[in-house]
């Protein structure tokens, strides 16, 4: 492939969706692992990423996460294109600034996929879960993409965890 688009593995199946539509047979997208609670120090997992790609070119996008690793990227000749959100790269700025004003917590399908593991990695448990969401979050809405058949599933799992109402917006 001659560009390829790095991008976190919560947005990785809707940019390879994008990607497969006529006129981008010369792009790829590459996934690398999400953390959003602990954004990457070391760039060189993802520079290895994009060297491995044998992509003549590389972009990556993403929000604020990848702002510390920033400067390394761009000598590696990655361009970023950051975001103050990731959220952004599927919604105009002006509405998730709307939804985090009424105390909405933004969900994609692929952060939906690993809500178990990442709460698990909180420890949380029942009631505390609860008593953390509820402390600042008004409701859940998923910024549905209409990519992951398990999206709804995981929404109603994870609502039940949390003891949050939700909301479904197509995107």
């Amino acid at each position: 492939p001659e560009f390829c688009i790095l991008v976190c593995d919560h947005l990785h199946a809707e940019v390879e969706e994008a990607l497969g539509t006529e006129g981008f047979e010369q792009m790829v997208a590459v996934a690398y692992k999400a953390d959003c609670d602990r954004p990457p120090d070391d760039p060189q997992p993802i520079i290895r990423l994009s060297e491995a790609s044998g992509c003549n070119a590389s972009v990556i996008l993403g929000g604020t996460c990848l702002e510390r690793i920033r400067k390394p990227l761009t000598k590696a000749n990655i361009t970023l294109h950051r975001t103050d959100t990731c959220l952004e790269l599927l919604v105009n700025k002006s509405i998730v600034a709307d939804y985090f004003d009424q105390g909405v917590h933004l969900l994609t399908p692929g952060m939906l996929r690993e809500w178990q593991q990442k709460t698990a990695e909180w420890d949380f448990q029942g009631e505390q879960a609860r008593h953390y969401f509820g402390e600042s979050v008004s409701r859940l809405v998923l910024l549905d993409t209409g990519i992951d058949p398990e999206a709804a599933g995981n929404l109603s799992t994870f609502s039940k965890y949390a003891g949050l109402p939700t909301e479904t917006v197509p995107v």
